[in-house]
């Protein structure tokens, strides 16, 4: 939906803030209930056309309209510039694997479609990308059920109570980051007669913040959900620290591969799928 500049400035703008207002000095009175709802009504509807604002796009009569974002409205999708920024990450891909002299069909690209349209997927799947990740249930469901034809792997935190929204959906799941979620999931693919994929979230940076095996418990956890008959294990997944160097980014991916090789020999299983390296550290992976 198109909004005229005029109407945004002097009639949306005004009850954007007004509503904000009107939602703080009802809860400060009490009228919990009744702040929410006025506020959400007018919140709902004007809130869209404030965060906006950034956004316009002039209109053949020359004045300025800014769009309102809808859920059910197109994205207007730039083909071009996506084709030239896949075609540039698989050109950086293919440099980094012939430095490091590994061939290239052993990286898979995983197109992580997190705040993104089904129209951006369905552009990206004529580009030829089928392999996607999302990190969102809720968000999620809806593009796994209309691009069914194409492959969707779980990237996100995983709760238990969202497992069975997950399992059976997914390809993979790449976050399993406890004993009790690999149990979870066992469960739920033993009830659909399915064998699950996973992989094991190993925290080799050691920060609190983020779940997963420590280093040096990830055999004994290997050890248990092999034990698991409705789970796959197929390998591990880490995440480096945010805004660390290709160096340092390189030693964890690096930790990694040796957790998994020697994890591998030890329990004589195959631990041959590691998910690492993101938009910022792809390379160093």
């Amino acid at each position: 939906m198109l909004i005229p500049k005029t109407a945004f400035r002097f009639i949306l703008l005004p009850l954007y803030y007004a509503a904000y207002f009107i939602r703080l000095f009802l809860f400060r009175r009490g009228r919990h209930a009744r702040g929410s709802l006025l506020g959400c009504l007018i919140l709902q509807y004007c809130g869209a056309a404030v965060n906006a604002g950034g956004r316009g796009a002039v209109d053949p009569t020359g004045d300025l309209w800014y769009h309102w974002p809808m859920k059910e409205a197109s994205e207007q999708v730039n083909v071009a510039r996506l084709t030239h920024n896949l075609d540039s990450v698989k050109g950086r891909i293919a440099d980094a694997c012939t430095r490091a002299g590994r061939d290239r069909e052993s990286v898979r690209l995983l197109a992580v479609t997190k705040n993104v349209s089904a129209d951006m997927v369905a552009a990206l799947q004529g580009l030829g990308v089928t392999h996607f990740g999302e990190s969102r249930v809720p968000d999620a469901l809806s593009k796994v059920e209309r691009f069914s034809d194409c492959r969707w792997d779980f990237i996100g935190r995983l709760q238990t109570n969202k497992v069975n929204k997950v399992v059976g959906r997914f390809e993979r799941i790449h976050s399993v980051a406890s004993l009790d979620l690999a149990a979870a999931i066992d469960r739920r693919a033993a009830a659909l007669g399915l064998n699950q994929q996973v992989l094991l979230q190993v925290n080799v940076t050691g920060e609190a913040a983020k779940q997963g095996f420590a280093p040096e418990a990830v055999a004994e956890a290997v050890r248990a959900v092999k034990a698991h008959a409705a789970i796959q294990l197929d390998g591990l997944m880490t995440m480096a620290p945010y805004g660390a160097s290709p160096e340092a980014c390189g030693e964890y991916f690096a930790t990694l591969r040796r957790i998994a090789e020697d994890v591998s020999s030890a329990e004589s299983v195959a631990l041959e799928q590691l998910s690492m390296g993101m938009s910022d550290d792809f390379e160093p992976a």
